[in-house]
Formats: C-alpha cells, sequence, structure tokens
C-alpha cells in the first residue's frame, strides 16, 4: 500500500500499467550500465537529484522495493521519505522519456505506423481511469497523436501527483545545505517532516541486486526469471534464435547444446560422445565417425567441461497442446469448432493441418506456433540459467485468448 494524494491504495488498471512498464524500461537501461560495466559515461539523469546520485545497483533495489508498496496490499505504507518519493518520481520521468522517443519516431517517419502512440494511449487511458475525489476533472485529455510534449509532460506530471501529494524530494539539496537550525526551520515553514531527508539508500551486492533485479521482473509481469539474465555472469548471451531453429533441424543420431561460455549453440554426433565416455586414452581406437576435428573438440568439452546444457528435443516441445490453444483462442466458433474437432481422434496432426488450410488460417497458425515455440524456449533457458537475448528478426506476437473460454474437455 502506498499513501498517495488520493488515499492510501495500491495502484491499479492502466495507471498501474504504465507505472510497471516504465519501471521495467527503466531497470533495464539501469541493468545494461551495470552488465556491460560502463565507466566511461553514466546513465542519462533523469532530473530527479536523490535517484540520479544513486549508483545503479542502488537504484535498482530502490525500484524493487517502491514497487512492491504500489502494488502488494498486504503490505502497510512506509514512512514518507525523500528517497522513496523521488525513486516514484523517477519513474514517471522515464515514462515521459518514452514519450519522446515516441515523438521523435513520429516525427523521423514519413506515415504513422502500428505502436507510433501506444505509450500516449496507455497515459490518456490512465487519466480517464475514476479515482476519488479527482474524477470530476477528469476531461479534455489529448488526443494521443497529439505531438506537443510540453502537453504531454503535463499529463505525466498530472499522474504522478496522484501518487506523490506534492514536490517536497526536490528540496533535498536545500535543506542540506543549510545551518541545521535554519534548514530545521524551513522544513517547518514548507510542511516537511524533520526526518524526512535522512533515510539511507542501501548498498546491496551485486549478487542482491541481481535478486532485485529478478523479483522486479515478476512484479512488472507476473513471471519469474533467471538471476543469471541479469548479464553479468561470465557466460555469454545465447542468440534465442538459434534455439528456436535448432529444434527444428535436429537430426536423428545427433545431439545438440548450448555452450554457456561462448552463447553458441553446437551440433555433434551422438557417436562423438559416446566414444569420449567410453574411451580409454591409453587403450582408445581412432574415432572413425562423421564428427569433424572441430566437432570432436567440442565432444571432448562438452563430455569433460560443465559448460554445456543440452537442449530440449522436439518431443519436449507439445505440439498438441499449443494446437489446442490456437484452436480455443479463435473468437469466430466457425473457426473454433472445426480446429477443436480436428485434433481428436486418429491422424489428429495431419486433420488439424488441412483444417487450418480450408478455413484459411495457415499465416495466423504458424504465427501462433512460432511465438509458443519461442516462449517455450524461453522458459527453458531461464529454467536452466542461460542468458539468452531475443533476435531482432523475432516479432513476438500477444496470445489473445477469449475472456471465458469454452470448455470444450467437459464436451468431447
Amino acid at each position: 500500500m502506498w499513501n498517495t494524494s488520493c488515499g492510501c491504495r495500491v495502484l491499479q488498471g492502466d495507471e498501474a500499467r504504465l507505472v510497471r512498464d516504465a519501471t521495467r524500461q527503466l531497470a533495464d537501461e539501469i541493468r545494461g550500465w551495470i552488465s556491460l560495466r560502463r565507466t566511461d559515461v553514466g546513465l542519462l539523469p533523469l532530473g530527479i537529484p536523490i535517484f540520479d546520485r544513486l549508483l545503479p545497483e542502488q537504484q535498482i533495489v530502490m525500484l524493487n522495493t517502491v514497487l512492491g508498496y504500489l502494488f502488494d496490499p498486504n503490505l502497510d505504507p512506509p514512512k514518507s521519505n525523500a528517497l522513496f518519493d523521488a525513486t516514484v518520481a523517477a519513474i514517471y520521468a522515464h515514462a515521459f522519456c518514452e514519450i519522446e522517443i515516441e515523438l521523435d519516431s513520429q516525427r523521423l517517419e514519413l506515415q504513422s505506423s502500428d505502436g507510433d502512440t501506444d505509450y500516449r494511449k496507455l497515459v490518456v487511458a490512465a487519466l480517464m481511469e475514476p479515482i476519488d475525489s479527482m474524477d470530476d476533472e477528469r476531461t479534455n485529455w489529448p488526443d494521443p497523436e497529439c505531438c506537443d510534449p510540453e502537453i504531454w509532460l503535463s499529463c505525466i506530471e498530472r499522474l504522478r501527483e496522484q501518487v506523490l501529494a506534492d514536490e517536497d524530494w526536490l528540496m533535498g539539496d536545500l535543506t542540506m545545505d543549510l545551518p541545521v537550525d535554519r534548514s530545521d526551520e524551513l522544513k517547518k515553514k514548507l510542511g516537511i517532516d524533520r526526518d524526512y531527508f535522512i533515510a539511507v539508500p542501501p548498498d546491496p551486492t551485486l549478487a542482491e541486486t541481481r535478486q532485485a533485479w529478478a523479483d522486479l521482473q515478476f512484479k512488472v509481469s507476473g513471471k519469474r526469471v533467471a538471476v543469471a539474465r541479469f548479464g553479468d555472469q561470465p557466460f555469454e548471451l545465447v542468440d534465442l534464435s538459434s534455439i528456436v531453429d535448432e529444434l527444428e533441424m535436429q537430426l536423428e543420431d545427433w545431439c545438440s547444446y548450448v555452450n554457456k561460455q561462448t552463447g553458441k549453440v553446437v551440433s555433434v554426433p551422438l557417436d562423438s560422445i559416446e566414444y569420449y565416455e567410453t574411451c580409454d586414452p591409453e587403450q582408445c581406437e581412432v574415432y572413425a565417425g562423421e564428427a569433424d576435428e572441430e566437432m570432436l573438440e567440442e565432444a571432448r568439452q562438452i563430455v569433460e567441461g560443465n559448460h554445456h546444457v543440452p537442449l530440449p528435443s522436439s518431443f519436449d516441445f507439445n505440439e498438441w497442446d499449443i494446437m489446442r490453444e490456437f484452436a480455443v483462442s479463435r473468437v469466430k466458433p466457425a473457426e473454433r469448432d472445426p480446429l477443436y474437432e480436428s485434433i481428436h481422434g486418429s491422424g489428429a496432426f495431419r486433420f488439424f493441418r488441412s483444417t487450418v488450410e480450408r478455413l484459411g488460417l495457415r499465416d495466423e497458425w504458424h504465427r501462433f506456433r512460432d511465438v509458443a515455440k519461442e516462449t517455450f524456449v524461453m522458459d527453458w533457458g531461464d529454467a536452466h540459467e542461460i542468458a539468452w537475448i531475443p533476435n531482432a528478426e523475432y516479432q513476438s506476437i500477444f496470445r489473445v485468448f477469449p475472456e471465458n473460454p469454452i470448455d470444450y474437455d467437459a464436451e468431447f
């Protein structure tokens, strides 16, 4: 819970979506500076002095802490202090940065395209949500196509004011530069608590920062991620598409692995693995299989080292479940019903494919299946603490399911 200007509450709806997305984006930028060990230049300031002066590790921990209070109804609200308030202000400052990126992109493009105004639409939606005493003022918000940054800055400030009742956190430098008696006098005059500026920032270890980042990801997405995804471990990032492609091309009597040291997906003949698993160095015969010298060396490292993780097989990816999900996701009964019927009984895979073709849904099915396989690989990588990165060529789509899906299993 958080003591907002609209009462003690947790954020919900589009207001919560905006804060979650802005926090996720900001945390990823900060993580980038930590994992790349950038020392030549610092993270661009957000104009929030107290937050800008924190170390990147401290910023990650503070963002995770603040999100807990903003979204968890079981937490008692924290005592107001400048450090917490400045962290919230930094989230809204970054939200405005995202709008500026949209505006710059729109100015550079000759014509608008899908996604150009997504952030501005989210801001307007958040502004239009009724919140207690501020309901009567929720009119005349800008059109998402508006390109005036000053208007959007005022919108972000309005949303921030729904959470932070004032801007006392901006007074830190002024009050701390004064003698104690004059500082206390000024704070009393401004109605600022005497202890408002004395909160001490956390001093996290790198391991604690990794865990805070993983916890933050769960708060913004509802999904647990492995701390290996933080990206600062001595392993190379693995290209997600290379794993997906390997699942599609697996050959019989071959096995595939991810080399966590190099970030590469490697495939070697199964007999080369068996060769090193059973070979006695003093009595071993010369290898006579398909592997070349490079593959043999990789096979030796697989057997003798501990940096290789075997890839899942195509059998681990449950194609039937994905076909069922695709069938249930179709909104039109004329598509949903025949698709669902086609996957029951013998020859289900063949009948499903022919039904997809007959309904003209081939492209939709292939996109749906690609995303399902990509998601499967992401989950597998996280479970094995493999730090993966998405390939730019992969344009994930969101699977949309009916709000009240039909329980077909009860009918067949």
